[in-house]
C-alpha cells in the first residue's frame, strides 16, 4: 500500500489542469516548468492519465493536455489509481515459502487500513482539491509569473585600460 512520488505529482499535475481550465491545452513543457520537474518525467504520467480517460490531448502547435471530464466527477483515487495501479495490502511471502500462510493474524488489520486510505481516496474530488489551492496564491496563468529585471547601474567614467595593448601605454 504506497503511494509513489509518480503519483504524488500526477495529482499535483491534475490539480493544475483544474486550475487553469480556461487556459487549455497547456503543453508538458509548460508544466515542467511550472512544478519544476523534467519533461521526461511528466510524459509517461501524461500517457497514463490519457489512456485512463482522466485528460485529452490535443496534437500540433499549440497543443497539450486538459481535464477530459469535470473535475467534480474524477476523484483523487482515479488519479492515483491511474498512475500506481490498485492498492495492494496483501503482506509479501517469506522467502522460502511457496504457499502463503493460511491466515495471517493481521490481514485484516491491513485490509482494513488499506479500504479506508481507498476510501477517503473517492471522497476527494478534483474540484475540491483546486478550489482550495486558489486561496494560496497559485499562480492562474498559462507561463510562470516574471519578475522586472532590476535597473541598470548608472555608467561610471573609469579611467583605466580598455585591453591588455592599451595597458602598456597607460599612465595612471
Amino acid at each position: 500500500m504506497r503511494i509513489s512520488s509518480r503519483g504524488r505529482l500526477a495529482v499535483a499535475v491534475m490539480i493544475d489542469f483544474a486550475l487553469h481550465q480556461r487556459h487549455w491545452p497547456i503543453s508538458l513543457k509548460v508544466l515542467s516548468r511550472r512544478h519544476r520537474v523534467s519533461l521526461s518525467l511528466l510524459e509517461p504520467i501524461a500517457a497514463d492519465l490519457r489512456r485512463h480517460s482522466l485528460v485529452e490531448a490535443t496534437r500540433g502547435p499549440g497543443g497539450g493536455y486538459g481535464l477530459s471530464r469535470a473535475a467534480t466527477n474524477i476523484s483523487v483515487a482515479d488519479i492515483v489509481f491511474a498512475i500506481d495501479g490498485s492498492m495492494d495490502a496483501n503482506p509479501a511471502r517469506p522467502t522460502g515459502r511457496t504457499q502463503p500462510a493460511p491466515h495471517c493474524a493481521t490481514h485484516d488489520l491491513w485490509d482494513g487500513l488499506r479500504q479506508n486510505v481507498v476510501d477517503f481516496l473517492q471522497s476527494e474530488s478534483l474540484h475540491k482539491l483546486a478550489s482550495t489551492q486558489r486561496p494560496w496564491g497559485f499562480p492562474a496563468t498559462a507561463e510562470p509569473l516574471h519578475k522586472e529585471p532590476p535597473p541598470a547601474p548608472a555608467a561610471v567614467a573609469v579611467n583605466a585600460p580598455n585591453s591588455v595593448f592599451d595597458l602598456a601605454r597607460f599612465h595612471a
